[in-house]
């Protein structure tokens, strides 16, 4: 390039705010041309800019591993780095700094990063911050969800998601032939309860009623408040001895539980195992009809529902 061409980069390069320097050897460095006004400044910097870094505290770091680079010949590649700092006027604002090796010249390279720059972190900073609060108001609403699905009082699931639970398993029993069975039990005298102690202590049985259910039951069983004083769980892969062992262990752990300062209390249970073919209907009806059938049998007891074979 001649003469006039260097000028007219150099001039280029004062407009753009960057500076280069030509390294001479260790901590030695050669300005190329006249810097843009910004950098003396900035710095504070007179007719003497050599030894710039020593004016900025970052730039006194980063200057180290500009030293490594070029100590450590890594020709060819590019390291860079971006601080930002307060100047001689107190304001503040960002470099990028890197440095390369091109033709066995060794440069040094700082520009300074305008307004532009600092909108597009502005706007970075608002985005961020805007997926921030809408994965915030994922969980939120993924929590609000979950809360929705569940009774609050006793911590169950509530109907509505044992509908959805009930046809979902439903239709894995259908497709593959796993075993699928109901639970459905009521507390016995209930409205005596509340009219004796309160509707305080109603509240309290069938809150700790929860919990028992929570605590006594699988993972992988679905206990669901169906109303009022009325329970349901679905119960998968087990047959009909099994869950009817397990209905007569929700019963024993009920009527052995001791609700605060009320007398004992005791449930009536039916319980089935669903039968391929047969609708929700036909399989929620038989096993209420069973826990009914408890009911007029004396209450605090578990009656199996009868298989109807014309279901369809």
């Amino acid at each position: 390039m001649s003469a006039q061409d260097d000028q007219l980069a150099f001039a280029i390069l004062r407009q753009m705010d960057i500076a280069i320097f030509r390294r001479r050897g260790p901590w030695r460095y050669e300005l190329f041309g006249t810097p843009p006004d910004i950098f003396t400044k900035f710095f504070g910097l007179n007719d003497s800019f050599e030894e710039f870094w020593t004016r900025s505290d970052m730039l006194d770091f980063f200057i180290y591993d500009v030293e490594d680079y070029f100590e450590q010949g890594m020709t060819g590649g590019i390291s860079s780095g971006v601080w930002h700092e307060t100047g001689q006027d107190q304001k503040e604002s960002s470099f990028l700094a890197y440095v390369l090796e091109i033709s066995g010249e060794q440069l040094f390279i700082v520009r300074v990063m305008g307004e532009e720059y600092h909108e597009k972190v502005r706007i970075l900073q608002r985005e961020r911050v805007s997926l921030l609060d809408r994965r915030r108001l994922t969980v939120d609403l993924n929590e609000y969800k979950q809360k929705s699905r569940r009774d609050g009082l006793t911590g169950l699931f509530n109907r509505a998601t044992f509908d959805d639970l009930l046809r979902e398993n439903m239709a894995i029993s259908g497709k593959t032939g796993a075993s699928l069975s109901l639970i459905m039990f009521d507390i016995d005298d209930f409205k005596n309860i509340n009219d004796t102690y309160g509707h305080v202590a109603g509240d309290t049985v069938l809150s700790d009623l929860g919990q028992i259910l929570l605590t006594i039951l699988r993972q992988e069983d679905a206990p669901c408040r169906y109303g009022g004083e009325e329970f349901a769980i679905l119960v998968q892969y087990t047959t009909q001895n099994q869950v009817t062992y397990a209905a007569e262990k929700i019963r024993s752990h009920i009527a052995n539980h001791q609700f605060g300062a009320l007398s004992r209390v005791s449930v009536s249970i039916g319980c089935s195992t669903y039968q391929p073919g047969e609708t929700a209907e036909n399989f929620i009806n038989r096993v209420d009809l069973a826990l009914y059938e408890a009911k007029r049998n004396g209450k605090n007891r578990v009656v199996v529902a009868t298989v109807k074979t014309e279901a369809v």
